[in-house]
């Protein structure tokens, strides 16, 4: 069943995705694919896909063009997630992952360059949102937008106080976090964290929740109440692409339903859900169940 929470993904860099499969890859070799698999991609379309599975209720908004970017639509509205993107005149890009003997090895396009006039009609489209209970805006830009539009698109969310969560990369979160405006959460990897904070991570003036990533050793949270450290289940993993942005997902659905500690533990939970699935930004929610119980959130 849908929870009454909304959520809204901003993705500004979309892509589809596709997965190889192969026994073995060599570069420069001829490769048989045993299995092909095409999902819409992005780290904001992911956190929608895992959000949907979750049960919440998720609009999907960004920039979206040409052949590849109505493919993406379509994969959207089976799945029964909202779409309201900015048709741009350039083709949505395409990113690679080829998955081999338990590697994977991932071929990023750059998108063609969008002009900022469509920058504009995104924050305007922004501007309409009035029922939103978390907004997440995550991944790369696409080329032509400059990295100002995060602060724009934050601002005016702040001025509805929704809860906004920012996963980009490092060079972009600190050029956010320049910006007076509100975040109620951002989500750096351990290698992020090293290049945000000299020492100790230390949360950031206007950011509520500061999670570090750990990967296998887990979750760290830094807020007002202190510092807490979540375990994740160790379990055969078969792909990481997608983890970080189901985990986003998992804490949405798990503070909507119960707090910060609920948060946490079904961030763990979803993280890993993706992690024993080959396909990328996808967890089964009996996996997602059972994993659960297997996370552990102590006060450090």
């Amino acid at each position: 069943m849908t929870m009454t929470n909304k959520i809204l993904t901003v993705t500004l860099n979309p892509s589809v995705d596709i997965l190889y499969c192969t026994d073995t890859f060599e570069i420069g070799n001829v490769h048989r694919v045993a299995k092909v698999s095409k999902t819409a991609g992005g780290k904001g379309l992911n956190v929608s896909n895992v959000a949907d599975i979750l049960g919440l209720n998720v609009t999907a908004t960004g920039f979206l063009g040409g052949p590849n970017g109505e493919f993406i639509k379509s994969l959207l509205e089976e799945s029964g997630i909202t779409r309201d993107f900015v048709d741009v005149p350039m083709n949505t890009r395409n990113c690679i992952n080829i998955a081999s003997g338990g590697s994977h090895t991932e071929l990023l396009e750059e998108s063609d360059t969008v002009p900022f006039e469509y920058a504009e009609v995104l924050l305007r489209k922004i501007e309409q949102y009035d029922d939103i209970d978390f907004a997440v805006i995550s991944g790369s830009l696409a080329a032509g937008i400059p990295v100002s539009i995060y602060g724009d698109i934050i601002r005016r969310l702040n001025d509805k106080k929704i809860k906004v969560i920012v996963d980009v990369n490092a060079d972009i979160l600190k050029e956010v976090l320049k910006e007076d405006i509100e975040i109620f959460m951002i989500k750096p990897n351990r290698e992020e964290a090293a290049a945000l904070f000299r020492d100790e991570p230390v949360r950031p003036h206007g950011v509520e929740h500061l999670i570090v990533s750990l990967g296998a050793d887990g979750l760290e949270c830094f807020n007002s109440s202190g510092r807490f450290k979540v375990s994740v289940p160790q379990e055969e993993v078969k792909n990481t692409v997608g983890s970080g942005d189901a985990s986003v997902a998992g804490f949405i659905h798990g503070y909507s339903a119960g707090g910060l500690t609920q948060a946490l533990q079904s961030m763990a939970a979803a993280g890993t859900a993706n992690a024993v699935q080959e396909t990328t930004g996808y967890i089964d929610i009996n996996d997602y169940h059972n994993l659960l119980k297997k996370v552990s959130v102590r006060k450090v």
